[in-house]
């Protein structure tokens, strides 16, 4: 009886509600279908926290996308994709929002290259870029075919070129090159010709 009164009460265990320390990180293929990676962060907490997963694209929530991976989507392109981290234990839950990614996209044709010009030997040739979509904007590369071939000599890496003697009979068109950081894709323009020799 004694001894019950003089019983040492254990203390009851409080715990430390989540905090973040450092905060989550975005990471992986920036391009439209890649994937992005969420890592949590550094986080406090006792007992250790437990993490759910919110992306949002321009800060707006993304429906259905609460793991840990996401796959970019047509929507995503030029848009700023993030991911929201959710920490909790029993005494209480704490969120931090990620880096934002920026998503790209690698250029695609819609329209191909126009030639315009005269197909006479002296004349020159002149080629539109074509209309492209691409995030970012793509810079452009020419160059010219004599019958399907790369002009090899004489050639131009402008969008105009000279007719030349070498072109006499045959038909000229321009392969136009768009390229940004997510990667290159050629177009080829309509065939002008058969070039003729005003001689």
């Amino acid at each position: 009886m004694v001894a019950s009164l003089f019983a040492t009460q254990q203390p009851a265990f409080v715990g430390i509600a989540p905090s973040n320390i450092f905060a989550p990180v975005v990471s992986g293929d920036g391009l439209v279908g890649g994937q992005l990676t969420c890592d949590p962060g550094a986080w406090e907490g006792i007992p250790s926290p437990e993490f759910t997963y919110q992306w949002k694209r321009n800060g707006v929530v993304i429906s259905g996308a609460t793991g840990s991976t996401y796959t970019t989507v047509e929507d995503d392109a030029a848009q700023q994709v993030s991911c929201t981290v959710t920490a909790t234990n029993f005494r209480g839950s704490a969120s931090k929002d990620s880096n934002s990614v920026t998503i790209g996209t690698q250029p695609v044709n819609t329209a191909t290259p126009v030639v315009t010009g005269t197909a006479i030997i002296g004349q020159t040739l002149t080629s539109t870029d074509g209309t492209w979509e691409a995030y970012p904007a793509p810079t452009f590369t020419y160059e010219w075919l004599r019958q399907g071939l790369p002009i090899q000599q004489g050639g131009s890496t402008t969008n105009e070129y000279t007719l030349q003697d070498a072109d006499e009979g045959s038909s000229i068109q321009c392969r136009v090159t768009a390229t940004n950081f997510f990667g290159s894709t050629p177009a080829t323009s309509n065939a002008v010709g058969p070039v003729t020799n005003p001689a």
